[in-house]
């Protein structure tokens, strides 16, 4: 993953898939819903965000994920990124 993809430093996007790893390996993944969004604000302008959840099932566990994503400069970046499950943290 590139810096530029992330709007947070990449050592913490590291250290996060560290923890993520006692789930093990992907079994299933269900697909991810979610919505994007364009709001215009005097002095901001344009500003375009979206958010999608995706559901997956690993060796040791299921997990909720929440991506947040938001468009700067003509590029897409990652703005959140959560692995929800009890096996972490």
């Amino acid at each position: 993953m590139t810096e530029s993809l992330l709007r947070f430093p990449k050592a913490d996007f590291d250290r996060y898939f560290v923890a993520f790893a006692k789930l093990g390996p992907l079994v299933h993944y269900d697909g991810a819903k979610g919505q994007s969004k364009i709001a215009v604000l005097a002095g901001k302008g344009k500003i375009v965000t979206a958010n999608y959840v995706a559901h997956a099932e690993f060796a040791h566990g299921t997990a909720e994920i929440d991506l947040g994503l938001i468009r700067e400069q003509g590029h897409w970046k990652i703005n959140a990124f959560h692995v929800n499950s009890p096996l972490i943290f």
